[in-house]
């Protein structure tokens, strides 16, 4: 919802502005027809996660600075929990004040920060439609002893494109998730459910190493009986 809710407004930042790149109108347009969904095939979830990033870039460091030198933190280490309620009630309410010194209005500045983040860093050899959110939001999953192994760790973890983001149910970063995911039915013990990551066991000779991982990925579980009677 916050990432549709974003999308939106850049898509109408930049169908009003004179000069928008073609590029950013490329990305507009992508934008415009995402139904919101943070699905790993899609590239306007990419785009707009990295317009949004560059918003807050535009945003904080004339207040806060790069942080390029050693002894300046910078925009980029300034984090808080309500972040995202900040920056959209910035776009709603629109305060003067906060804006940075070189733009009019916030629909100048929405169109800057789509075009940073579509035209910046060597992007303008790619092709927007290749921007796939997946490549963004990669979970990475690694043994933590046979991972350290060279040749062991091809075949001891993966790296998995994802569909999700931090706003979803399904918050998974790409270094940090759930170690299970459990469903308790309270009225029916014997009907709940639990799915393990990485399997039954972490002993990569196994054959339950990984077994539960694919159910995990795809959304699938498995039986978790409580009475002797079930497990039985």
């Amino acid at each position: 919802e916050p990432d549709h809710f974003f999308a939106d407004r850049f898509v109408y930042a930049i169908d009003h502005a004179k000069n928008a790149s073609a590029r950013a109108r490329q990305a507009a347009e992508l934008m415009r027809v995402w139904d919101g969904r943070m699905e790993k095939d899609k590239a306007a979830p990419n785009i707009t996660a990295n317009a949004r990033y560059q918003l807050s870039r535009l945003l904080l460091e004339p207040k806060l600075g790069s942080g390029d030198s050693r002894n300046s933190y910078g925009w980029r280490e300034y984090r808080w929990a309500m972040s995202s309620v900040w920056l959209e009630n910035l776009m709603l309410r629109r305060p003067q004040r906060w804006l940075p010194p070189g733009y009019s209005d916030y629909e100048q500045l929405m169109v800057a920060a789509v075009e940073a983040a579509v035209n910046g860093n060597g992007a303008k050899d790619k092709k927007l439609s290749n921007w796939t959110w997946g490549k963004e939001n990669v979970l990475v999953l690694q043994h933590p002893l046979f991972g350290g192994v060279p040749i062991l760790d091809r075949w001891t973890g993966r790296n998995i494109q994802q569909s999700g983001s931090a706003y979803c149910v399904r918050a998974d970063t790409r270094g940090a998730g759930p170690s299970e995911r459990t469903t308790v039915d309270l009225s029916n013990l014997d009907n709940s459910t639990v799915n393990l990551v990485f399997g039954e066991s972490g002993n990569l000779f196994s054959s339950h190493y990984m077994d539960q991982f694919e159910a995990w990925s795809e959304g699938r579980t498995f039986e978790f009986p409580f009475s002797q009677a079930a497990v039985q």
